[in-house]
């Protein structure tokens, strides 16, 4: 009875090592199972500083190529690169002139090599017209009458603001005669007032004007 006893007992205690022996094995399998889990994870923090040094790449500004930039009226930039037409029409207070000029058939004329000196009248200047005259030239049958009218504001040659002398006059591409007087700081055109801040471009330059040119237009 004693020898089946500890031969019991024998037995009990080498089943328990032998399950114990399995479970340490389970452990350490799950451990390294972790282990290999948290190395192969991607550190967060690590992706984070990765894209923040994606490269970025800013727009180019206005006039970085070092092109001189001119402000202009009606709040508007110019280039004296671009034409007499181009000037004209990204000015605000002059798309009435470049669309009149457009009608008429002169951009052909303003793109040519000049140089010419344009005193535009402003938005305004034309709006002062006599009601429906500006609707009427504007009209295909009229448009002769409307080029001598442009062509009246119009001068061979690049004049700058020094040469706009007082008691002076020049001659229009319509073969009329401007007279240049001065009423203290302003210069006057056949009584129309001289914006002095011109607008140069690369075949001539553009003064505005405060009123229309019709006194010699045929």
């Amino acid at each position: 009875m004693k020898i089946t006893h500890i031969w019991s007992y024998g037995l009990s205690l080498l089943f328990s090592i032998t399950l114990l022996t399995g479970c340490g094995s389970d452990e350490d399998k799950h451990q390294k199972n972790d282990m290999q889990e948290q190395h192969t994870e991607p550190d967060p923090g690590s992706q984070q500083g990765a894209n923040s040094t994606e490269p970025t790449t800013d727009g180019r500004q206005t006039g970085e190529d070092g092109a001189p930039v001119y402000s202009q009226i009606g709040g508007t930039e110019s280039t004296p690169s671009q034409s007499i037409p181009e000037n004209a029409e990204s000015t605000t207070d002059l798309a009435t002139f470049i669309s009149a000029v457009k009608t008429a058939g002169l951009l052909t004329t303003l793109n040519g090599t000049g140089p010419y000196t344009v005193f535009a009248p402003t938005n305004e200047a034309f709006k002062a017209l006599p009601s429906g005259s500006l609707e009427d030239l504007m009209k295909p049958e009229n448009k002769k009458q409307l080029t001598e009218l442009l062509n009246n504001h119009m001068v061979a040659g690049k004049l700058d603001a020094a040469t706009l002398q007082g008691g002076s006059s020049i001659k229009t591409l319509n073969n009329s005669q401007l007279q240049i007087t001065k009423q203290g700081d302003k210069v006057l055109l056949n009584g129309a007032e001289v914006n002095q801040q011109s607008i140069p471009s690369s075949n001539g330059i553009i003064y505005t004007i405060d009123k229309v040119l019709v006194q010699d237009a045929r």
